[in-house]
């Protein structure tokens, strides 16, 4: 009874309400621009934006299958009548000659080429240009344009053949050297004989087997790198605020010369355990409030996603099947117990200085340091063939033993400290 008074005291001392008020205003303030930004993006003017492949994905299923490329390729007549109806809606269409997408892409690649060369003659004449770009810019805004664009890519994509899932996975590896620029032949012969790690051709034989069901993550770069920008922010902000609660702690108790009485008995010295819980609990509520209000934000905005397969033959090549949605939970997992673990490794470091300014120059570097190792070698890629990690070791789920390592580093240190503390003589001061 007495631990638990003491405690929720450690956690009252932790969860201050200036604190807490600081932290939802400067949240508020650098998360909605940024949310607002990152949903911009995912449908910005592009041939093939994340609203399109929802409406694939509503259309079709999550997987890209023969069914799916047969359902596009049955739907797709239709719905290039109702673009050349579009089209021919626009008077503008019949001074430039475009009936329909095929005509309209023709003049668009011949108005592009033009353009070009007399940017290189540097004509100052662009007038007739400058109308075709924004003739153009309406049409590629044209919701008929787009449902006929999303699935022409698809459907000349296709399934990737065997040779195109390793060419691709040499190229993400940078092993391809000079082959691209060799001839076709010389090319072929190349990624026929390159070998790979062998843990890697394993996967990727059983890779293989799964090329006639793959997800939309291989060409959706906006979903999927928009969502793991956000989580790599998501991270810093998670350790950020955990900090900002929680590095106090100590320095208040060395201000106020309650290490000394702590000292004084040898249930005083036990608080430093319960601080310790009382650390690692405020950070785990932490990283858990600011998952489930990144999930609440964001998801809505690539629901449909989360149902595809991670596997994209193309571009997203991952060590274990996972759909979208349990690939995100997996990752955020991560980074809730690297929060946790960065967290009391920051406070373990800096429990013995005196002042604040002392606290800050100190933690503010390891911080940054222990954020950016997270970001980029766990939260970047992450269980994808080309990260970083898995590349330098050759290991599947690198990822989940930096966690592990980092948590037990964390507890070992914590027990070390605790045990020293518990058995240290009562004269100390």
């Amino acid at each position: 009874m007495t631990t638990l008074l003491v405690f929720a005291h450690e956690m009252r001392k932790i969860w201050r309400p200036t604190t807490l008020l600081l932290l939802a205003v400067v949240g508020l303030a650098c998360g909605i621009p940024l949310l607002q930004g990152s949903v911009d993006s995912l449908n910005a003017h592009g041939n093939v934006t994340t609203r399109d492949e929802i409406a694939l994905i509503r259309a079709y299923g999550p997987v890209i299958d023969e069914d799916a490329l047969a359902g596009m390729r049955r739907d797709l007549p239709r719905l290039e009548r109702a673009l050349a109806a579009d089209i021919a809606r626009d008077k503008r269409s019949a001074t430039y000659g475009v009936t329909d997408y095929a005509s309209f892409n023709a003049v668009n690649t011949r108005m592009s080429r033009d353009w070009n060369a007399a940017a290189e003659r540097k004509d100052p004449d662009t007038t007739v240009y400058k109308r075709w770009f924004d003739y153009a810019a309406d049409i590629g805004d044209l919701d008929s344009y787009h449902a006929v664009d999303v699935r022409r890519t698809y459907l000349r994509a296709g399934i990737p053949s065997a040779f195109d899932l390793k060419a691709n996975t040499l190229g993400m590896l940078d092993m391809m050297g000079d082959a691209e620029s060799g001839s076709p032949a010389s090319y072929r012969r190349y990624v026929h004989d390159a070998r790979l790690p062998e843990r890697m051709q394993r996967r990727l034989d059983e890779l293989d087997a799964q090329r006639g069901r793959t997800g939309y993550l291989a060409t959706a770069w906006g979903a999927y790198y928009e969502t793991m920008g956000l989580m790599g922010i998501m991270f810093a902000w998670m350790l950020a605020a955990s900090l900002a609660l929680t590095l106090p702690l100590p320095v208040r108790d060395r201000a106020r010369r309650m290490r000394a009485l702590q000292w004084a008995s040898r249930t005083g010295r036990g608080v430093q355990r319960v601080q310790m819980s009382a650390v690692a609990a405020s950070s785990l509520i932490v990283s858990l409030a600011t998952t489930a209000l990144f999930a609440a934000l964001w998801l809505p905005h690539v629901w449909p996603y989360l149902a595809t397969p991670v596997f994209g033959a193309m571009s997203v090549l991952p060590w274990f099947d996972l759909t979208s949605g349990r690939y995100l939970l997996a990752v955020a997992a991560l980074a809730v117990v690297l929060c946790v673990a960065s967290t009391m490794l920051i406070v373990w470091f800096i429990r013995c200085f005196d002042g604040i300014i002392r606290v800050l120059l100190a933690a503010v570097p390891l911080a940054v340091a222990l954020a950016a190792v997270v970001i980029r070698l766990v939260l970047y890629r992450t269980f994808l063939f080309d990260n970083r990690m898995s590349i330098a070791l050759d290991l599947p789920g690198t990822e989940i033993v930096l966690a592990a390592l980092g948590a037990l580093s964390a507890t070992a240190l914590w027990a070390v400290a605790n045990r020293r503390i518990r058995h240290a003589e009562l004269t100390r001061d």
